[in-house]
């Protein structure tokens, strides 16, 4: 990510089968990394943006211009989780538009792999819609035509959730961290199978189940986010994980409380099978712009 906002209220973490994967979050300065012999060299100017089981974020100036360098963590060396980190890089690479974050430089320095992109701020999506409710047609239109353009060109990102969302002071959206997104033109699998990844309450049935995936699994998140933006709280609470699961897979959401407007459109796409959501966010624009 490219940088990690603060004051955003718990989402849940990372889910895979053998444990739970951490998300960043802000933590005290490391001495592991930061005091490395050649460091500062490498480095200059560098300060911690997060952390988490995988590698460290920092903010670094290099090739002129401060951005911020994703390095992953030495213990995440077998094979899957190298290509995974590359595949991020290279998405990042391939990926254009105004949404999206830049990518700037691959490299590996002291069996540290790295890769720098572009230093971006803002609030997470949840929050800047706290503060700024008149906001949220606008964003969520934003949001449906980036994911429009991702899934064009194959990509699902299979993490969407507030933390992932943020939202620049000038009201742009930019969508972070591709570091689980499945990429649909490659015949690759980075994820070892009956492997689970995801954030539980944002996972649609067939991403718990491990099952096929396409577009339409981000859409399902997408449906979450409008249900928590506009209610508060997200439609399948609760306080284990594993009962987290059970709701998802067999609960049918409560759309009582969403304003009739956009009650359709939100229990569309929360709905279990795959083929019973919006077909595409193209349809799911058209259906959030019907709404007046």
């Amino acid at each position: 990510m490219s940088v990690w906002p603060s004051s955003e209220s718990p989402e849940g973490e990372t889910l895979r089968l053998e444990g739970l994967g951490s998300v960043l979050k802000p933590s005290a300065r490391p001495a592991d990394l930061f005091e490395l012999p050649g460091f500062d060299e490498q480095f200059p100017q560098a300060g911690l943006l997060g952390e988490g089981g995988w590698g460290k974020v920092i903010s670094a100036h290099r090739q002129g211009q401060q951005v911020a360098v994703k390095i992953l963590n030495p213990q995440h060396s077998q094979r899957a989780d190298r290509d995974r980190f590359a595949q991020e890089f290279s998405l990042l690479k391939r990926l254009q538009h105004p949404a999206l974050v830049q990518a700037v430089e691959w490299g590996e320095w002291s069996g540290h792999l790295f890769y720098s992109m572009e230093l971006i701020g803002g609030a997470p999506f949840l929050t800047h819609l706290r503060r700024h409710p008149e906001q949220l047609r606008p964003l969520f239109r934003q949001l449906l035509e980036t994911l429009h353009y991702i899934h064009s060109e194959g990509v699902v990102h299979r993490d969407l959730k507030s933390s992932n969302l943020l939202v620049e002071p000038h009201g742009r959206l930019r969508l972070l961290d591709f570091g689980i997104a499945r990429d649909l033109t490659s015949q690759r699998r980075h994820t070892s199978t009956g492997t689970v990844i995801g954030t539980p309450a944002y996972m649609a049935p067939e991403q718990l189940l491990n099952a096929q995936l396409d577009e339409r699994t981000d859409l399902y998140a997408v449906g979450v986010l409008m249900y928590e933006a506009i209610l508060g709280h997200q439609p399948f609470e609760a306080e284990e994980i594993y009962m987290t699961l059970i709701r998802v897979l067999d609960e049918v959401p409560d759309l009582s409380e969403l304003p009739e407007s956009t009650r359709g459109l939100v229990g569309a796409l929360l709905q279990k099978r795959p083929a019973d959501r919006p077909k595409s966010a193209r349809e799911a624009l058209e259906r959030w712009n019907a709404l007046g």
